[in-house]
């Protein structure tokens, strides 16, 4: 860790940010930055200095747009990665913008992955939440499943009942695990064409119970960030609020330490590349 420099880290990852930012502002698609980028750009005007990777949130049609848009139009030098056209072992329902010939390995498990690892941007998409009650209840069940079988893999949850609902999902042959992701994934964004619905990131179990604002992409507006220009949502007060409370107060300094701990990072090689010298 010692060894690492952040900033190299940084130029990488905003190097992957312009790239996104051009295509979304020449196909007019949505998004702000999100999470630690975003409180970044507000109380820090770039990086938080003890922050290490950059955060994107979409609304999902716009996600989805996106996704289309690479396929058909892949960029060479870039990778990107989600649950469809990348590894069985791709353990996330949200894509990952990559560097190619880059490597960002961030423990020992992650080294016997198939998917690559290069220095990434995480992209994020956004659904509306469903009205209070049952419905909600039954949406957040399909979050649950739908992040399970994207993944493929139990959590460590204590609870022996939840625990064994997951074995036996996983246990389905593929066929009928396919059919159920796409039964669950219709059904927890079909609240998407309401815009008075508050907004969710299903992408881990703690997002899927943290909601914001239903306006976070009525309006759209430039931000500096690191000497550059990115967009923002307008209401990021509504983001950043639900998401950290008091955002402007710095953390206590234990607290101040990277998100990814990498423990291999190399900006002019993949990680196959770097087995293969370290074999010979």
């Amino acid at each position: 860790m010692d060894t690492i420099d952040m900033k190299m880290v940084w130029k990488h990852e905003q190097e992957i940010l312009d790239l996104f930012h051009k295509i979304c502002i020449e196909n007019k698609f949505r998004y702000s930055l999100g999470y630690g980028t975003l409180l970044g750009a507000i109380r820090h005007n770039g990086f938080i200095p003890w922050d290490d990777d950059i955060d994107i949130i979409m609304p999902r049609r716009d996600y989805d747009c996106f996704i289309s848009f690479w396929n058909n139009n892949p960029i060479d030098g870039y990778i990107l990665q989600d649950e469809y056209n990348s590894r069985d072992d791709y353990p996330n329902n949200f894509c990952k913008l990559r560097k190619d010939h880059t490597t960002f390995i961030q423990d020992k498990k992650e080294m016997i992955k198939k998917y690559h690892k290069g220095i990434f941007i995480d992209i994020f998409p956004m659904d509306r939440v469903a009205p209070k009650g049952i419905q909600r209840k039954l949406q957040f069940i399909a979050f649950s499943v739908y992040m399970l079988l994207s993944r493929d893999y139990c959590d460590n949850s204590k609870n022996t009942a939840y625990l064994l609902i997951q074995k036996v999902l996983l246990a389905f042959p593929k066929s009928i695990k396919r059919i159920i992701k796409q039964l669950t994934f219709h059904f927890m964004t079909k609240w998407n064409k309401n815009n008075s619905y508050q907004l969710v990131v299903p992408c881990t179990f703690a997002f899927s119970k943290m909601y914001y604002p239903n306006d976070l992409f009525n309006r759209i507006i430039k931000k500096e960030f690191n000497k550059k220009k990115y967009l923002i949502t307008e209401n990021y007060d509504g983001f950043l609020k639900a998401m950290y409370g008091n955002y402007m107060q710095l953390p206590p300094e234990c607290d101040r330490t990277w998100k990814h701990t990498p423990i291999i990072v190399d900006y002019k090689h993949n990680f196959e590349e770097l087995r293969v010298s370290i074999e010979e």
